[in-house]
């Protein structure tokens, strides 16, 4: 009964906290719908939290090219996945042939490389440092690898050995398969910025009017626009407030349940 006890207890705590983490984004959310982005030149002055949309222009010394594709990126994330194998039974089929049991995928690493960037539109221009922000690149790209991966991808991902474990990710002689799927926000693409703060009014660099930074943990860099932002934020709050009523409520009906029993027993 102490399992079930606990088990309960599980529920209704992951349940609470998938329940609260969802209804921040929500409230995120709202607020990002209720407010208007403000030009480039505009959240360069301001002196609280500031929402603005631009186009994304990289930084020579903080760039990266996005190792399968080669394109300049500033922000990527990404999940890298091995392929484990079953174990193959000994049974044999009725045509004759062995079965296997099949194989699944197991996250080996995963993460966000953030990098410094410009946003400018026709009245300015703004440093970003994306460091304690969120990222929600728009699309995302599968790539699977059953042997060695191409020279140019190696060269590529052998810059990136600070946020890339070269070990690990590699396909190996005893465990080839790998699966990378990354999700790339790249120079020229449009970005909505939501709760940043001015960190330098007068920064050196020629051309940029501010260096801006996450004002809390609620800023977000989003591929597109405010539309985006807002839609991508409501689906995310409402599953998640969806997934932690659940939880709750099982947690709740195992912990009663445990509870009427003990009842019944003393």
């Amino acid at each position: 009964m102490i399992d079930e006890l606990a088990f309960g207890l599980f529920f209704l705590a992951s349940g609470g906290l998938a329940f609260v983490l969802g209804a921040l984004k929500l409230r995120q959310s709202v607020q990002i719908w209720r407010s208007d982005p403000v030009s480039v030149r505009e959240a360069a002055r301001a002196s609280g939290p500031a929402e603005f949309e631009g186009t994304v222009r990289p930084i020579d010394e903080y760039s990266f090219d996005e190792p399968f594709s080669g394109e300049e990126t500033v922000l990527e994330s990404y999940t890298v996945e091995r392929r484990k194998q079953r174990r193959a039974t000994d049974s044999v089929s009725s045509t004759g042939g062995s079965r296997r049991n099949g194989s699944k995928w197991i996250t080996v690493t995963s993460g966000t490389i953030r990098r410094p960037f410009l946003v400018e539109d026709e009245t300015g221009c703004v440093a970003v440092d994306p460091e304690g922000a969120s990222v929600a690149p728009a699309t995302s790209t599968k790539h699977t690898a059953s042997t060695a991966l191409a020279d140019d991808v190696r060269l590529r991902l052998s810059v990136l050995t600070d946020e890339f474990d070269m070990g690990s990710i590699l396909p190996q002689l005893n465990d080839r398969k790998r699966r990378f799927t990354v999700r790339p926000i790249t120079a020229g693409e449009d970005v909505h910025v939501y709760g940043t703060q001015r960190r330098e009014r007068t920064p050196d660099r020629t051309g940029v009017d501010a260096v801006v930074e996450a004002a809390d943990s609620q800023c977000s860099i989003t591929a597109g626009d405010e539309g985006r932002a807002v839609r991508r934020g409501t689906a995310i709050g409402a599953l998640f407030v969806a997934v932690g009523a659940a939880f709750v409520a099982l947690g709740a009906w195992i912990a009663l349940t445990f509870s009427s029993v003990l009842g019944a027993v003393f």
